[in-house]
């Protein structure tokens, strides 16, 4: 595996000491070591680690954009679709937490936070002890707008390729089309 520069910014992959999972951090050292990694924490002080506590922080929206949820938030878990997409040969998906072939009956329903960490950990009711991360999680998925309908938006005649989606975040229902 190819050294991770200095200056990078890193995420954490799983918890280790005082480093919460989830966390971004800057390399501050690099060496040739079984430990190459020097970080700064968030309180000034720095910490060596292992290259698999490590990943580079990619450049988009759902990791720039941090959002702490909390208890009583209700959140979407990610379609089949996306599991099927991104496991591995032992059926798990490598996100924070690990997603485990047991979890997918979870994929596409809607559940309430019942507890969380504070790092990025979430528990939801009716999925167990199962732990869940942000990228587990349906980002267009918006409890707010679930039980909104659009009105006047749709003829009686209207076929599917005449339809044009206005707002991804809005739950169409009692659609009925001719």
């Amino acid at each position: 595996m190819s050294k991770i520069p200095v200056g990078t910014k890193v995420r954490i992959t799983r918890p280790f000491l005082d480093v919460s999972c989830g966390e971004e951090l800057e390399i501050v050292e690099v060496d040739d070591t079984a430990i190459p990694y020097r970080v700064r924490l968030a309180d000034g002080t720095h910490r060596w680690l292992v290259e698999d506590l490590v990943e580079p922080v990619k450049d988009s929206p759902l990791r720039s954009q941090k959002r702490w949820r909390k208890v009583g938030d209700k959140v979407r878990i990610k379609s089949r679709y996306w599991y099927e997409a991104n496991r591995d040969g032992r059926g798990n998906v490598d996100v924070p937490y690990t997603f485990v072939p047991d979890m997918a009956k979870y994929c596409g329903q809607i559940m309430a936070i019942k507890a969380t960490s504070g790092d990025g950990c979430y528990y939801l009711q009716g999925a167990g002890d199962y732990a869940f991360s942000e990228e587990m999680f349906d980002t267009n998925f918006d409890s707010d707008s679930t039980h909104r309908v659009l009105y006047g938006a749709f003829t009686p005649s209207a076929t599917p390729n005449q339809i044009t989606l206005i707002n991804s975040k809005t739950l169409l229902t009692n659609i009925k089309l001719n």
